[in-house]
This record gives structure tokens, sequence and C-alpha cells, in this order.
């Protein structure tokens, strides 16, 4: 058993760096709203709802459109838009209060933001293709250096990752943080070693799940295994303390001393999992789709730990003592 769940630990490892970090907006719409519907309505009768920017910098800063602001807005849209659009050279703007206008035109002169239709039911990797077919259109046209292609999508589709990475980064932290709790509870760097195989086990098994089933790891996710490592490492504890006072009635540890141990720890470790678990079930049936894979997470990395914990750790804790 103990070899065993050593290799399904080394499997779990090599296969997490296929783990992927994205988002999907609409995760974050609940299903059946009447906003999500109209979303919808959008995208089926319109070329696009959620917009791009492409920011084009002013060539005079004065307030309205110069010819030569009218110039570089013509080469701009030409290669943006690949068709006939608006006749910059008959465009005038005078009036700020416009809500069109405030929605092009920067009231301070210095730049002008034309809009990009692009679809908003798509994923990370959609948006940042889209607006790198953008950014090569301008590229081509010579226009990059007095253009930036911008918006929330596209920003998020940026900062996003880089916050899942981030939080990732920390979860390493307090794995290596509980592992030297683990040694200094133990006296024993051997089981505080062994003690990360039940820790790491549910969240590594999640992050598998994602995969096969081709999602990303969001923001939400991250989170998610977060919590779901706090309340393993928390069981994982309370079978080490458990597991250090019989020790001491029986004077080493053995499979009398680890009998006694689960059987104060199985009650109610099994019980605080199975409330939490029932609780966490509520949030899968959410109209929130967000909110709802954050429950389907939590919970299975909580239902991986509960037998990794009562199965896996004390026959790895009887291995290595033997060891």
């Amino acid at each position: 058993m103990s070899l065993i769940t050593l290799g399904l630990l080394c499997g779990l490892l090599v296969t997490q760096r296929y783990t992927v970090t994205g988002f999907n907006l609409m995760d974050h719409v609940p299903r059946g709203s009447d906003f999500r519907e109209t979303l919808d309505q959008l995208d089926r009768a319109l070329p696009g709802s959620d917009q791009l920017f492409v920011v084009v910098d002013a060539v005079d800063p004065a307030p309205g459109l110069s010819d030569a602001d009218r110039a570089r807005l013509v080469a701009v849209s030409a290669a943006v838009y690949q068709r006939p659009t608006v006749d910059w050279g008959r465009v005038e703007v005078t009036d700020y209060e416009n809500a069109l206008a405030q929605r092009v035109f920067g009231t301070d002169g210095t730049g002008f933001a034309l809009p990009v239709p692009s679809r908003l039911n798509v994923d990370w990797q959609g948006n940042q293709a889209n607006a790198d077919s953008v950014e090569a259109k301008l590229q081509e046209a010579g226009l990059a250096d007095v253009t930036t292609v911008t918006s929330y999508t596209h920003m998020a589709s940026i900062e996003l990752p880089n916050v899942v990475a981030e939080l990732r980064f920390a979860f390493y932290i307090a794995v290596g943080l509980v592992t030297l709790l683990a040694a200094i509870l133990m006296k024993s760097l051997r089981f505080a070693m062994l003690s990360l195989v039940p820790n790491l086990i549910p969240i590594l098994a999640v992050e598998m799940w994602l995969i096969l089933w081709g999602l990303p790891l969001s923001i939400t996710g991250a989170i998610a295994l977060t919590i779901a490592f706090g309340i393993a490492v928390d069981e994982t504890i309370h079978l080490l303390n458990r597991l250090r006072l019989s020790q001491k009635d029986h004077g080493a540890l053995t499979d009398e001393a680890m009998a006694d141990a689960l059987g104060e720890t199985v009650p109610p470790v099994s019980t605080t999992s199975l409330i939490l678990l029932a609780g966490f079930a509520m949030t899968m049936f959410s109209q929130l789709p967000s909110v709802a894979v954050f429950g389907q997470l939590v919970g299975g990395a909580m239902a991986v730990a509960l037998i990794a914990d009562l199965f896996l750790f004390p026959a790895l804790l009887l291995w290595g003592s033997k060891k």
C-alpha cells in the first residue's frame, strides 16, 4: 500500500506540469439570468458584444480632429477593420457631452479609442487570439508605435493567469511551513515528509481531473484548492497529534499505537469532513458557474483527503517507522 501511495504521488506530480491557468468571463455571469440571456442574444444578433479598443495617440493634442488626426484614424481604421469605415474627413466633434463621442474621443484630446467587436462567450485563449490578430494588423501597417490594444477582458487574459501563478506559489510556501511544523511536532523529518503525501494527493488529484477534462485552473479554482489544502492539513495534524500521544503509551509506533490513534481520530475527522462536504455540496447547484466549480473542487479535494488520511497515511507512517 505504501509503495502504491508513493507511486501515485509521483504520477500526480508528473501530470501537474500540464495544468493550464486561465479564465472565462461568462463563468461569472449567472446561468438562466436575464443578463445572461441578453448577452446570448447580442452574441447571436451582432458581430460581437464584448469589445477590444484600439487606442490611437493623437497627432495634435488639442481637442477636436485635426487633419493629421484624421489621416491617422483613416490608416488605423483601414488596418483594423479591413473594409470601408467612417469617413473621418466629414466627422466633426465639438459636443463632448455626446455619449457616442465620449466613447471614442478623449476629452483631453490626447487620443481616440476605436472599438473592435469580439465575442464575449469565449475563454481567455480566444480573447488573447483576437487581440493578437489586431496587433498583427497594426504591426503590418506600421502603426504599432502609435496604437495600444486594450480592454477589460484583454487585460484579464494577461493578469489573471499571473494571479493564479502567485496563488500557487503561496501554496508551495504553505506546504513548506506545514512540513516544518510537522517536523517540530513529531521531532522527525522523515515523518514530516511522509505527512506531505496525504496533503498533496487531494490537490494534485483535482488538478489531474481538470487536465483530463480540458479545464483551466482559474483564480476560483486556485482559491478552492488552497482552502481544501488547509482542511486536509487539519485532518493530518489531528492524526499526528493523537499518534504522538499514543506513542507515549505504547513506547513506539506500533500497530497497536496506530489503532488507538485511529480510534480516537476517525469519528471527529469523518464527522467534520462529512458536514463540510454537505455544506460545499450546496454550492454545486449554484447558477453562477464559478461558485459551482468552487464547490466541486473543494468537495472533491476534501473527499480524496479523507480517504488519504484514514487509509493511505497510516500505512505510510507504519512503513516509514519500520524503515
